[in-house]
């Protein structure tokens, strides 16, 4: 995504093929190139009002949908120059997303430690919402869908996916509000034994909440604040492992770059 970002003030032409174009609509980011003309193709109607397209058509999108030439009707194929494009516009995405942190400092060792098939779970919040974008560039299958990226959904989706897939690691990211809504399942993973691991980022805050009470509306309080458990013992009370990071960590070491794949943690 943050590579797509560069393409906007030459793009002449977006289609969106079964997607929500979910951050064009938000009112966190607005952003729209001036001029831009939209293609939507969607099963849902509705789904136009939410970003109204130039052109909208409301068919079932077909599962692996060819690219195609607008002038030719064959089959286009990317030359040199757009490949030399891409390139450019995928490092600079990266230099600049190094920016956001801490996220991304936790995100680069996690994207050192796991391998090719793992699976990486996330939510709305402002340490989980950066997982999908970065590990969905490095071709890493983020299992929670966009569209119910809600709060609780993290561990309880790992948990499933974990199932489904024994053999692939499995990572939920969430932070500490959304970890409470589904905490119970932490006895889910113990007496199922399903291996996952789980970082909960603790702020004692719903982080974005508390950011728009101050920005958006003059400051006014509403207790997006609360008081948390020791998380440590908490899940040592279940029989989980648990361990609390007190430090920043730039590089995974060499050696400790593998995966352990048994065991619930």
């Amino acid at each position: 995504m943050a590579a797509a970002y560069n393409y906007g003030p030459t793009t002449d032409l977006m289609i969106g093929i079964g997607t929500r174009l979910e951050l064009p609509t938000m009112s966190r980011w607005p952003y729209r190139p001036e001029g831009l003309k939209s293609i939507r193709i969607d099963i849902d109607p509705t789904e136009m009002r939410r970003y109204a397209p130039d052109t909208a058509v409301i068919a079932m999108p077909r599962p692996a949908p060819p690219t195609w030439s607008l002038r030719s009707g064959r089959p286009a194929t990317a030359g040199p120059a757009a490949g030399a494009r891409q390139s450019r516009s995928h490092g600079r995405g990266h230099q600049e997303i190094q920016k956001i942190q801490p996220q991304m400092a936790y995100l680069n060792i996690l994207r050192e430690v796991l391998p090719a098939n793992a699976i990486v779970t996330d939510e709305l919040s402002q340490v989980a919402s950066p997982p999908g974008t970065v590990f969905r560039s490095m071709s890493r299958a983020p299992s929670s869908p966009r569209a119910i990226r809600a709060r609780s959904a993290p561990l309880p989706t790992a948990l499933g996916a974990k199932v489904a897939h024994p053999d692939r690691p499995v990572v939920a990211i969430t932070g500490d509000g959304g970890f409470m809504f589904g905490v119970q399942e932490l006895s889910t993973a113990v007496q199922f034994k399903i291996g996952v691991v789980t970082l909960v980022f603790n702020n004692n805050a719903y982080g974005n909440v508390r950011r728009d009470q101050r920005e958006r509306f003059d400051g006014a309080w509403w207790r997006p604040t609360f008081v948390n458990p020791d998380f440590v013992k908490l899940a040592e009370s279940f029989g989980v492992g648990a361990a609390r990071v007190t430090s920043r960590i730039i590089s995974a070491p060499r050696w400790k770059r593998r995966w352990p794949m048994a065991g619930p943690t």
